[in-house]
């Protein structure tokens, strides 16, 4: 086990290492007991994220509406609601607009940056974290917007489980697609999480990251960017260890 960020403290590396010998030596069979997950998750917190496209530290991300989300006035007040209580709340990641607006976050501009949410009608997505074109690692990079699509009507596939809870699916559906625009991917695409799992929800097109990373020892089953759990008939907030990861990634804000 090793610390995968320069910013990580010499103390936290050494704890980490010291516990990976202590497991080693004590013989601990490949999948740990729950109180040696407790103990690697006291070092690490656990979420399976993209280190090359998280966002800068100690200033809000921008988010922004586009011209087609005009008519969800209802449903867009849901999701700034539950990403405030859920996501900003509990955590340190800090999400703003674009100006002074009589709206949570205002309607895009043409050359606004940041996360730009519009409408559309089936599967939801979100790219995932600061986007950069060519590439995140290209001397001369361009940020570019991070683009976002709901399905405000949460139709299509959603339709038959959603019918009478629409609210609560698309405040879920948000929470997840807002993780996956801080940097967040998929966890159960891990290759420690459940073979059946990964088979079944390993969807074509899932972005695996430019430069991914587990970020501790055991997957999070409970994730809010698991499939393996459905997210669906959980409370609608981030797990212990989603906001663990957070926190660190954005502790400075």
């Amino acid at each position: 086990m090793v610390c995968h960020r320069a910013a990580c403290a010499l103390f936290l590396c050494g704890v980490t290492s010291l516990l990976a010998l202590t497991f080693a030596y004590a013989g601990w069979a490949a999948q740990p007991s729950d109180t040696q997950i407790l103990a690697m998750r006291r070092v690490q917190p656990e979420s399976y994220v993209d280190l090359a496209r998280i966002w800068e530290g100690g200033k809000p991300i921008p988010v922004c509406w586009e011209p087609n989300t005009t008519a969800f006035v209802e449903q867009r007040r849901w999701i700034e609601q539950i990403v405030k209580q859920r996501l900003e709340t509990p955590t340190s990641v800090r999400f703003g607009g674009f100006g002074m607006t009589s709206n949570r976050w205002p309607t895009c501009e043409v050359d606004s940056l940041g996360i730009r949410v519009s409408a559309t009608e089936g599967r939801p997505q979100s790219e995932v974290g600061r986007q950069w074109r060519p590439d995140p690692f290209d001397p001369k990079r361009q940020q570019v917007p991070t683009w976002m699509r709901l399905d405000f009507k949460v139709g299509g596939a959603y339709e038959s489980f959603c019918s009478d809870q629409k609210r609560r699916c698309l405040e879920v559906i948000a929470l997840h697609e807002f993780m996956h625009a801080i940097g967040f991917l998929h966890e159960h695409l891990r290759s420690d999480a459940p073979k059946a799992c990964r088979e079944e929800f390993g969807h074509q097109g899932d972005d695996t990251g430019v430069q991914p990373d587990k970020f501790s020892a055991v997957y999070d089953r409970d994730s809010i960017m698991n499939y393996c759990e459905s997210i669906y008939t959980r409370a609608v907030k981030l797990s212990a260890d989603d906001i663990a990861a957070v926190n660190f990634f954005y502790q400075t804000q």
